[in-house]
């Protein structure tokens, strides 16, 4: 899924210029409402007028047919994803929001660093990167670990 997307951006950013491509990432914020809407729970009457004025400015945008194709692909992955994601944390309500939040932390560094090694490992060690992911664990961990003392309490 992830690819997908990544091959939607690619081939829209070929099309269109930078502007043109933030202008048609509002589709995600479109796709993730109505997908929360479908998924979890009903939208307030501002959060659907809020809804409305983003279609309204995408229709301004003049672009081929392939790249607006292109970009409600990757909108509706995108949104997908990060509704599923959200509905699947809200079924377990009685974990702690800070136990679920280090989860998902810690499921995004592990595939991040699985990506950095397997496809760009000499960048990964001209840049740094590893130290980089490794600076951000520590910096969460030293904020987790009050957290985790009071969970197994």
């Amino acid at each position: 899924m992830c690819i997908l997307c990544f091959y939607a951006a690619y081939y829209i950013l070929e099309h269109v210029d930078a502007p043109g491509y933030q202008i048609l990432k509002n589709l995600n914020v479109i796709s993730t409402g109505v997908l929360y809407r479908i998924i979890l729970k009903e939208l307030s009457n501002i959060q659907w007028a809020a809804l409305i004025l983003l279609c309204l400015g995408l229709d301004v945008f003049q672009t081929p047919v392939q790249v607006w194709a292109m970009a409600i692909v990757m909108a509706l992955l995108s949104g997908l994803a990060g509704v599923y994601t959200e509905a699947i944390i809200k079924k377990c309500p009685s974990r702690n929001i800070n136990v679920q939040n280090f989860f998902l932390y810690d499921f995004g560094m592990l595939f991040r660093t699985v990506a950095i090694v397997t496809q760009d490992f000499d960048a990964m060690i001209l840049n740094q990167a590893l130290r980089c992911i490794l600076l951000q664990w520590q910096c969460f961990s030293k904020h987790l670990s009050p957290t985790f003392y009071l969970v197994s309490i």
